[in-house]
């Protein structure tokens, strides 16, 4: 019985040695088609306007590849910014759409906590749930984590979720390293994407918003695959 534990545990300290040289030998694959700065800049009806980020925020987020959009309502398009983020109402309110994609080489996985990063930002978390959305495209129903902040009188509704080999969702940062070391033994890569979905709005309205970012979020994900980065 004792040889055979033995046994066994050697057999799998030689198997996860020659993992991991063999994962080194075959190279680090890089991004070579960024591909995401083409997802679409018209959705339901809304048009998307580019939000500039510093370039602190860019470097603490490290990421390859990201795009960062209020979409608002056509009609509303050619009115002024400021305006726009203006929290009266939900049937004209912008959504905003935060994608950043890490390659292989960054190992797939971005710094960012939203559970730790609006506390910090001055905003307090009212509640944190999940929401299970069936967008287009997928087999099985998906689970997305939900936050609702608040600032003073507005709230924000926040849906978020980590994704992995285009069209794999993934709830957690745990199920995402699980995910990222099986495609990488697989397949060489385990990049990874962030996705933040989020509606401005009073608390009036703060069931029409959580529609609004859901429906908006069931979107991007029928969506993103076709528009993930190619590594090589």
């Amino acid at each position: 019985m004792k040889n055979s534990h033995f046994i066994t545990s050697v057999t799998l300290l030689l198997l996860t040695i020659a993992t991991i040289f063999g994962i080194a030998s075959r190279g680090m694959p890089v991004v070579i088609h960024k591909n995401l700065d083409q997802f679409p800049e018209e959705l339901m009806n809304m048009v998307a306007r580019e939000i500039p980020m510093s370039q602190r925020i860019v470097d603490e987020l490290r990421s390859d590849v990201y795009i960062f959009r209020k979409y608002v309502p056509k009609l509303r398009s050619t009115e002024n910014f400021s305006r726009e983020s203006s929290p009266t109402g939900v049937h004209s309110a912008p959504i905003t759409l935060y994608i950043g994609y890490y390659g292989t080489a960054k190992g797939g996985r971005t710094p960012h906590n939203p559970y730790a990063c609006f506390p910090s930002s001055g905003w307090g978390v009212v509640k944190t749930n999940t929401v299970i959305v069936r967008p287009e495209g997928y087999t099985k129903p998906v689970q997305l984590n939900y936050l609702l902040v608040q600032q003073g009188d507005v709230f924000k509704t926040v849906l978020h979720w980590y994704q992995s080999a285009g069209n794999k969702v993934l709830k957690s940062g745990l199920d995402q390293n699980i995910q990222r070391f099986i495609s990488r033994v697989l397949y060489n890569r385990n990049d990874g994407a962030f996705i933040r979905v989020t509606v401005d709005m009073n608390s009036k309205k703060i069931g029409a918003g959580e529609k609004l970012t859901t429906k908006f979020a069931k979107k991007v994900l029928t969506l993103l695959h076709q528009y993930w980065p190619e590594e090589k």
